[in-house]
């Protein structure tokens, strides 16, 4: 690709060319009245002079002449031919015109392309030897002189002026970044101010080196941009962590990884600020922390209702899971035989309703309980040696009724003759099991239960398969998300409030294992856990 001239702006050059032109013709009419020259070479000089002030009233008012750059040549070859002609004319003068050529080289250099530039410098030559030549063709030697100046100056010049063109091209592309980067950074601004989220930016010495508008509202802080600036973080964000007052930055520049956190709170005299907090340090070429963003809001309403709301459903459910145990033992009473009670059938058929009913209902207030101890890191593990195999036939014992009932055959299978003892909590693995023969059950009409307890390589895998109405595949992805419930009719139609199974998920996984399931829609459904034969010291906290 031809590269550009020096000069870009092509209107600017040949106005200055003009005026040059016209200026060298002014001049050159003056220098005839001191030099002197016989009157045949100054008409002929000056015809020449007039003739170039006509080229250039003519070639310079003309848009399409004078910017057309295919032209962009014509002007300088006639100048050249001008001044070649002035030369052969004022005979023992010319080496003062030859300054012209010099001045022309030297212009050129910084405005054409190089091929342009190299037939402008041979035309300057040949004028040179056309000027200097003498009748008999007897070469002097200022035309040796002169050529060689030519072209030393030209291509010393045309060094320069390529030189010039990289620094001058690297220039505008370093300008254009630099404007493109300050665009990027007030619109970066712009964003970063209008951020719900306060934000500051810290080098690796804890000093505020950017801030948003959202960071002094939430910290309720009226200082001017540089009274912030430069200060140490912890003077403004002042962060107490559960153990007492640490830096919102001490872990990422510590561990080097991001930090979410949502336990930092500020003290003011008057209130309390709870903050969500998320904080990545910024790393350096070499590995070095060399600073930190920091994010963060205010989370006190959520957290007080979050807290208020798990108090409540703690209280609720003690208290009421109290009076309904009382409720459930005396109606489990009047249903046993033993107790002699009198009432007809109907009055039965009431007394089984209400028994159901309460168990369901102390069930539900279980599974709150549950859900809130796992949510707020409060399940505790009571670890001992566990015989999976005696949970599971209790678990099966206790809905044999259930299955005799609903004329479900349930049955236990055992894919492996010995299950071995393992490390876990004995509740939490019945509650699971529980919930899952308890759901096949509720879901499955005719057909079987079947429950298999099974080894893999280091644990123990209990599946429940049931020939129930089966899950779609868009439901499989959802059924052990909290309160999720099918709107396929045929499950429908029975109770639950869609906790069971994600009772199952977060008990599973505190004891170490996995839930699962496989399911094909009218053909039943088989879900399962598994438990691992020892559990490790961060599942135990």
């Amino acid at each position: 690709m031809e590269r550009k001239g020096f000069l870009t702006d092509y209107k600017r050059i040949q106005v200055i060319s003009g005026l040059a032109a016209l200026s060298g013709a002014i001049m050159t009419l003056i220098i005839l009245f001191f030099l002197p020259i016989n009157y045949i070479d100054k008409r002929n000089i000056i015809i020449i002079v007039v003739s170039v002030i006509i080229f250039v009233a003519i070639f310079y008012t003309i848009p399409a002449l004078y910017l057309n750059k295919k032209l962009s040549m014509v002007s300088d070859l006639f100048y050249i031919l001008a001044i070649t002609l002035v030369m052969k004319n004022i005979g023992d003068y010319g080496y003062i015109y030859f300054t012209f050529y010099m001045i022309l080289a030297a212009v050129d250099a910084f405005i054409f392309p190089a091929y342009q530039y190299a037939i402008l410098i041979s035309a300057m030559c040949v004028g040179i030897l056309v000027a200097n030549i003498s009748p008999d063709f007897i070469i002097q030697n200022q035309i040796i002189y002169q050529i060689y100046g030519v072209l030393t100056l030209s291509i010393i010049l045309r060094l320069i002026a390529r030189d010039a063109l990289l620094i001058k091209e690297r220039k505008e592309v370093l300008e254009t970044d630099i404007t493109e980067l300050e665009n990027d950074k007030r619109e970066i601004r712009i964003l970063l101010g209008s951020l719900a989220e306060g934000m500051f930016i810290v080098d690796e010495k804890n000093k505020i080196t950017f801030f948003n508008k959202s960071a002094l509202e939430i910290l309720n802080v009226i200082a001017p941009e540089d009274k912030i600036i430069s200060r140490d973080i912890n003077d403004i964000l002042k962060t107490v962590g559960p153990n007492g007052p640490e830096s919102v930055t001490k872990d990422p520049f510590g561990k080097l990884e991001p930090s979410r956190r949502n336990d930092f709170r500020i003290i003011f005299p008057d209130r309390v600020v709870k903050l969500h907090t998320n904080v990545s340090p910024v790393i350096g070429e070499r590995g070095e922390v060399s600073g930190a963003i920091i994010f963060f809001r205010d989370i006190t309403k959520e957290k007080n209702l979050e807290e208020q709301r798990a108090e409540f459903n703690a209280i609720a459910s003690h208290e009421l899971r109290s009076p309904l145990s009382v409720i459930e033992g005396y109606l489990f009473f009047l249903l046993d035989p033993a107790s002699k009670a009198k009432y007809d059938n109907v009055t039965r058929g009431y007394i089984e309703k209400a028994h159901d009913a309460s168990r369901e209902l102390i069930q539900l207030i279980t599974d709150v309980l549950t859900v809130v101890k796992a949510e707020n890191n409060e399940l505790e593990l009571n670890i001992s040696d566990v015989d999976v195999k005696k949970i599971i036939e209790k678990s099966k014992k206790e809905y044999e009724k259930q299955a005799e009932i609903k004329k479900i055959k349930l049955e236990l299978v055992l894919a492996v003759k010995n299950i071995p003892i393992i490390k876990s909590d004995d509740i939490k693995i019945k509650e699971i099991a529980n919930n899952l023969i308890g759901n096949a059950l509720k879901f499955t009409e005719k057909g079987s239960v079947t429950i298999e307890i099974g080894m893999l390589e280091n644990e123990i895998i209990i599946s429940v398969t049931d020939t129930g109405p089966g899950i779609s595949k868009e439901d499989q992805a959802l059924v052990f998300k909290k309160f999720f419930r099918s709107e396929d009719w045929k499950t429908r139609k029975t109770g639950g409030t869609g906790l069971g199974l994600y009772i199952v998920k977060t008990l599973t996984e505190r004891l170490g294992g996995r839930a699962g399931l496989q399911s094909v829609v009218d053909k039943g459904s088989k879900f399962y856990f598994t438990l691992p034969l020892e559990l490790n010291n961060k599942e135990k906290k």
